[in-house]
C-alpha cells in the first residue's frame, strides 16, 4: 500500500501490484499532498486509532515503474514528506473487468479492520477517463464532512424521499 496525507486526511491506498497506488501518489504529491510511505506502511495502534509511517529504508522515496526510486524532497520539497499519520480512509483501487458499472450512488461506506480498529474504505476502479487524484480529493474532503456528522449522500436521499412523499 501507498500512505498519503490529503487535505489533513491520512489515506491508505490499497490496491493489486501494478494498479498504479504510487502514480496515484505522485499526481497527489503534484498537487501538494504529502507522502507518507511507499510500498511498505508500518502500521500501529495508539489510543483507539490506527497510525501509519514509513521503515527507516523507505522514508521520502516513491518507486514508480519504469522510472525508479524518486526522493521526494528533492523534487517536492520537504513539506510533501509526513512522518507518522492516523489511517482516517482506506481508499482501494479495484481492476476494472470490461463492461462492469461502476456504482452511481454508494450509500454507505464499507470498513475495513486494522488492529482492531475500523476505518472506512471505499473502492474506486481506475480507468483511463477518470483523473484520481481528483477524486481522492473529493473523498478527502468527504471523510471531513462525515467526520463532522454530514453526509451528503444520504442528505440528498432524504430530500428526494421528502419531495416524493416517501419516508427517508
Amino acid at each position: 500500500g501507498v500512505m498519503i496525507c490529503v487535505y489533513d486526511q491520512g489515506i491508505l491506498l490499497q490496491g493489486p501490484s501494478g494498479i498504479g497506488k504510487s502514480e496515484l501518489a505522485l499526481r497527489l504529491l503534484d498537487r501538494g499532498h504529502q507522502l507518507i510511505s511507499d510500498d511498505a506502511v508500518q502500521v500501529e495502534k495508539m489510543a483507539d486509532k490506527t497510525f501509519a509511517s514509513a521503515p527507516d529504508l523507505l522514508r521520502g522515496q516513491l518507486n514508480i515503474r519504469e522510472l525508479g526510486i524518486i526522493a521526494i524532497q528533492q523534487h517536492f520539497g520537504i513539506t510533501a514528506l509526513g512522518k507518522k499519520r492516523s489511517i482516517d480512509l482506506i481508499i482501494e483501487l479495484l481492476p476494472s473487468h470490461n463492461n462492469q458499472p461502476l456504482n452511481p450512488l454508494p450509500l454507505e461506506y464499507r470498513t475495513q479492520t486494522i488492529l482492531g480498529i475500523e476505518i472506512p474504505l471505499i473502492q474506486l476502479t481506475p480507468t483511463p477517463q477518470r483523473d484520481l487524484a481528483l477524486l481522492v480529493e473529493i473523498a478527502a474532503q468527504q471523510a471531513i464532512e462525515r467526520q463532522s456528522g454530514f453526509n451528503m449522500t444520504q442528505a440528498f436521499i432524504t430530500e428526494a424521499n421528502k419531495k416524493m412523499g416517501q419516508p427517508s
